[in-house]
């Protein structure tokens, strides 16, 4: 729920409140533009990939198939590197909370899909054992910690979605999340940043969705009405060169 006033300047305030009372909630709406594109580049003694075989063998088993294939390409000796996002204005808008944002959301995605990793407190410390941006840790900086936290409490608070122009017309917010324990009902609010980011964290996972391929003609998205049209998580080819998407969805444990 979301009720806003405006002042005599125009400026509006908002306040919201997001209820776990019920189900588990969504912190980031599916919306295509969260696809994370990872290059794969292949090595020396491999020219191409067979994508319409290799989809297939992946998609055929009982298995996560997008775990399945990120092992499949490290068995062929390939890399896979973080590209772009799929929407630009949201690279963009991550690279307003932090320059470094969407290259450690691409390790923080690529994590959950590759290890079967989904809690937020796992992810992060998978982040700070594998220091993939090789931050300085010896002095016990949680720098991918307090980014994922920034990330995690900034984002809400601005009401905004991957589609829109973060700073242009943000609204002031106070996000209110309310959860029963116990038969209780307790109240966690982004004025106490510290405690509501500390709630975050330890209360959200990544969660994986459907990818919307084609059941009858894997590794191919479905054009059958009602299909997500979220079109990730098998190898395809473009200009060239061999990717494959990813997506991203944080949702309440």
């Amino acid at each position: 729920m979301i009720k806003e006033l405006e002042n005599s300047q125009n400026y509006q305030l908002g306040f919201s409140i997001k209820s776990l009372t019920d189900k588990s909630s969504t912190l980031y709406n599916l919306q295509n533009g969260i696809n994370f594109i990872y290059k794969i580049n292949l090595p020396d003694n491999k020219k191409k990939i067979d994508v319409d075989t290799f989809n297939e063998e992946s998609f055929k088993t009982s298995l996560d198939s997008i775990t399945v294939s990120l092992i499949r390409l490290e068995e062929l000796g390939c890399q896979v590197n973080f590209d772009s996002i799929q929407s630009k204005k949201l690279e963009l808008n991550l690279t307003m909370i932090d320059s470094k944002l969407p290259l450690i959301l691409s390790y923080l995605v690529f994590y959950n899909y590759r290890y079967n990793m989904n809690n937020m407190v796992d992810l992060v410390h998978k982040l700070n054992k594998e220091n993939p941006l090789n931050y300085n840790l010896s002095l016990g900086h949680l720098f991918y910690e307090f980014k994922i936290k920034n990330l995690l409490s900034d984002y809400p608070l601005l009401s905004l979605d991957s589609g829109s122009l973060w700073g242009k017309q943000c609204k002031a917010v106070r996000k209110n999340i309310s959860e029963k324990s116990e038969n209780n009902v307790l109240s966690y609010h982004s004025y106490d940043k510290k405690e509501f980011q500390d709630y975050l964290i330890n209360h959200t996972k990544l969660e994986k969705t459907s990818t919307g391929e084609d059941r009858e003609n894997l590794g191919y998205p479905s054009t059958a009405r009602g299909t997500k049209p979220f079109k990730f998580g098998w190898v395809y080819e473009e200009d060239g060169g061999y990717f494959i998407k990813l997506n991203l969805q944080i949702r309440f444990k």
